[in-house]
């Protein structure tokens, strides 16, 4: 493997520890009740003789005045322990994993705190899980992946609020720069440098100049053809929950890291302009709020991948070995997508032709079709489809025609599905001409 050099450390133009969140901060930030969870916690911890610290993305995000939600605490002593006792005394749900020294306290209200016992990591081989072995602190924040998730906030009754920044990550955050914490960092865990574009684009940082350089090596070497489809389909999500995914798709091509994903995915300039229209799409989908749910990665694949062949497509989905769902996804939305939209192209201007094109398909072939449109009858038509067409129902049913004499079987289909059609088009806006016309189907059927 290219021999790099170690990135630039960067020295810090504050104190490793001396600084303070008070605790009034905190509590603006977190909440009142996250605040107290983080004292009970130290408290719990020095009573042990533990001291407990939150870490990673939880204090970069207080440092940089975002929200957060999950709590993540390290226990210098036995996390699971002290995990325990938490769950103890709010009646929470506890689980642990014994082999990392982790454990997770999920709370009535679905709050997550997450504890982990101080760890240093050993890797056998590039991607490959680590073993992991107690450690104080200082070196379980260097096994972390990026300096500005390597800063700690203590949680010791007498030192509640104090910062410890050993690598300089709160100079990081000044600069808005993202800088990786040694020259092994993608070797060990090639999915960093598909986190390092996430966090990039999230926080509109700037990836540092050696920083870049490792994650070219790491491409090179093709380090994430050792990845399980696991790990990498879990990054490939975690990158599309993102916003702004025309920015994420250019970051990944400047980084040469869409061939991490598949090799074959190198999408056009055009192309990426394009993804930032389905986003659009897809957010106003999900602002309906009670549809069929939508995988936003699958969607986004699936844009990019719709000029593929077959085989190309299976390349994809043994890379990423998906659920029964999302490979379904995967092979046949985008061309389900073409077909709908040139069925809506083709027909008449009715809600119910509208209806006959999209019938059976998933609403991530109908966005498809909807981000390949331009203002006009196609657009307006399946916006209108997917915000209330697929849900109108006929105001009369099969029991309606069978009290007038239709005998059970198909033709009550027939029926109610004319009533219905009548009904989207306005030919039939009372239960009375729905009758009339589902009766007429039903007695032609």
């Amino acid at each position: 493997m290219p021999e790099r050099p170690a990135p630039r450390k960067r020295k810090s133009k504050t104190r490793s520890s001396g600084d303070v969140l008070s605790r009034r901060s905190i509590e603006r930030a977190l909440g009142p009740r996250r605040a107290e969870l983080l004292a009970e916690a130290g408290r719990l911890g020095a009573g042990r003789g533990w001291p407990v610290y939150l870490v990673g993305g939880v204090v970069r995000d207080l440092l940089l005045d975002r929200s957060t939600n999950d709590l993540d605490l390290v226990v210098v002593g036995n996390a699971r322990s002290l995990a325990r006792d938490l769950a103890r005394r709010h009646h929470a749900t506890y689980r642990e994993h014994r082999a990392f020294g982790t454990a997770a306290v999920v709370f009535d209200d679905g709050l997550l705190v997450d504890l982990a016992t101080s760890r240093r990591e050993v890797y056998a081989h590039p991607a490959a899980l680590p073993r992991v072995e107690p450690c104080d602190l200082h070196a379980d924040l260097r096994r972390r992946d990026f300096t500005i998730n390597g800063i700690a906030l203590n949680l010791a009754p007498r030192r509640f609020g104090a910062l410890i920044d050993p690598l300089g990550g709160r100079a990081d955050l000044r600069d808005r720069t993202l800088r990786v914490l040694h020259e092994r960092s993608f070797i060990d865990d090639p999915t960093r440098a598909l986190r390092a574009i996430r966090f990039a684009v999230r926080l509109g940082f700037a990836i540092e100049p050696d920083t870049a350089d490792l994650i070219r090596v790491a491409v090179r070497a093709d380090l994430f053809s050792a990845l399980s489809p696991a790990r990498l389909r879990r990054e490939v999500e975690l990158l599309f929950e993102e916003s702004a995914w025309d920015q994420i798709a250019r970051s990944l091509r400047r980084h040469f890291l869409w061939a991490a994903i598949d090799p074959a995915l190198r999408p056009s300039p055009g192309e990426i302009e394009s993804l930032r229209r389905l986003e659009e799409w897809a957010a106003w989908y999900a602002g309906l709020g009670h549809y069929e749910e939508v995988r936003r990665w699958v969607l986004a694949l699936s844009w990019l991948t719709r000029r593929w062949s077959e085989r190309e497509r299976a390349g994809l989905a043994t890379r990423l070995r998906p659920d029964r769902r999302s490979s379904s996804a995967l092979f046949g939305a985008a061309d389900q997508g073409l077909e709908i939209l040139a069925a809506v192209r083709r027909a008449p201007h009715r809600p119910s032709r509208v209806l006959d094109a999209c019938h059976g398909r998933s609403a991530t072939s109908v966005l498809l079709a909807l981000a390949g449109t331009r203002e006009g009858w196609p657009r307006r038509a399946l916006r209108d489809y997917l915000a209330c067409w697929r849900t109108v129902r006929a105001d009369i049913r099969g029991s309606d025609l069978l009290c007038a004499g239709i005998r059970p079987g198909p033709a009550v289909a027939v029926g109610l599905d004319e009533a219905l059609r009548a009904k989207l088009d306005g030919r039939a806006e009372s239960r009375r001409e729905q009758l009339e016309i589902a009766l007429r189907a039903a007695h032609g059927a």
